[in-house]
Formats: C-alpha cells, structure tokens, sequence
C-alpha cells in the first residue's frame, strides 16, 4: 500500500487539497432549500466539496458556455472565466447568452456577468491576461514568452 494512501480520519487527500480550498471543506453551510435537489442525488459530503471548489473555465464557446452555467448553478465556491477572443457573428448561434451588440467584444467579458446572474451564492471572475495565444501565433515565440 502506497504511503500516499494512508489517511488519518478526517484527513483530506493530497489530490483534494489542491482542488478543494481546505478552508471552507468542514461548513455545513449549504443552503438545502435552494440545492435540494443536488443534495438529494449527490449527497452532503459531495456538495461540501464542490461549494469549496475554485472553477477555471477556458473557452467560452457552446460547450465551454453550457459547462459554465452548470457550474454556476451547482453552486462551486467560485468560477473563473476566460476566453479574450472577440466574439464573432458565427458565435451566437452556439452561445446563448451573446447578443448582436457584443460582437467584438471579449468573450469572457460579456458572458461573466450574464452567467453570475444565474446564482448569487457562486462568485463569477473573468481572469486577467495581457494576451490570447491563436493558431497563427508562432511556436518559437511561445517558447520564449510563456516561460
């Protein structure tokens, strides 16, 4: 048996540690009324979990969108967004909460406060970078500046 596997009771696992912020693992501040129905299928144990998890989207597109949502809903600890690529006339027949007015605009700038509607109880942040890495961009260049 692996050392790693050896666990004191109540212990949390090295894996868990680092998705789970340790700090809010022991609440049992679930709001039951509103997760219910989570709680129902999931469990307490589970739901404890994931209100304690931090979320990293990346890619806002129709699926990354629809996953966004669910994890809102689900009620996560807090959700980061990011996808700085502008959005494109082709983009809002996959995403749903894009407008005619936002084409142009960063994804994730104008999807963030739409999905933070969702759930008041899940902070939605749109994470800060400088720049988005394209298909077009050399892979010599991304050697040298992504160190």
């Amino acid at each position: 048996m692996d050392p790693q596997d050896k666990k004191q009771p109540g212990e949390v696992d090295l894996v868990t540690r680092m998705q789970v912020d340790e700090s809010v693992v022991g609440s049992n501040e679930i709001d039951e009324s509103l997760y219910s129905r989570q709680l129902y299928v999931l469990g307490h144990e589970a739901m404890k979990r994931m209100s304690a998890s931090n979320v990293l989207i990346v890619g806002l597109k129709g699926l990354g969108v629809e996953i966004a949502k669910n994890v809102a809903l689900a009620g996560v600890k807090s959700l980061t967004l990011y996808d700085p690529v502008p959005v494109a006339i082709a983009d809002l027949s996959a995403q749903f909460f894009l407008r005619p007015d936002d084409v142009g605009k960063p994804r994730d700038q104008v999807t963030a406060p739409r999905v933070a509607e969702l759930n008041a109880y899940t902070p939605v942040r749109v994470h800060a970078s400088a720049r988005y890495v394209t298909a077009a961009t050399p892979s010599s260049w991304l050697d040298v500046r992504m160190r």
